[in-house]
């Protein structure tokens, strides 16, 4: 099973890579965080397809039981057994106003130790969260 989660976590890596790239060099347009979500979770299926993997896509899972503030998982994929969470953050500027609050960075602590919570209760094998932003505060 190590084998086979190392080989998954290289997929997941090698996804969010095309995303940042599609950002980058503008050739995806990502609008809120549920669209980036979405756009990974086709993308990895493709990637897990590409590589004969069996693949099982669940969005917004109920994974928490109420656990530090909601129930529910952004993305639940399971490749041949091996169970990921996923859980996004895609604070950005917009014309109103930042994102660089206090209210956001907390959202995204907790969503961090709801993934940390998910692994150590081994309720899946690996736990991932990824984070977007168009605020230069965030990548400094």
């Amino acid at each position: 099973m190590e084998e086979k989660a190392q080989k998954i976590e290289q997929g997941l890596i090698s996804v969010w890579d095309d995303i940042i790239k599609d950002l980058a060099y503008n050739t995806e347009i990502y609008s809120s965080e549920k669209s980036v979500v979405f756009n990974f979770a086709r993308k990895f299926v493709e990637w897990a397809r590409k590589n004969n993997y069996k693949i099982v896509i669940d969005f917004e899972r109920p994974m928490f039981d109420n656990f530090s503030g909601g129930q529910f998982l952004d993305l639940y994929i399971e490749v041949d057994y091996v169970k990921v969470a996923l859980e996004f953050k895609y604070p950005k500027s917009t014309k109103g106003g930042g994102s660089n609050k206090k209210q956001v960075r907390i959202k995204a602590v907790n969503d961090i130790k709801r993934i940390c919570h998910v692994v150590n209760e081994r309720k899946v094998d690996i736990g991932v969260f990824l984070m977007l932003s168009n605020e230069i505060s965030y990548t400094q």
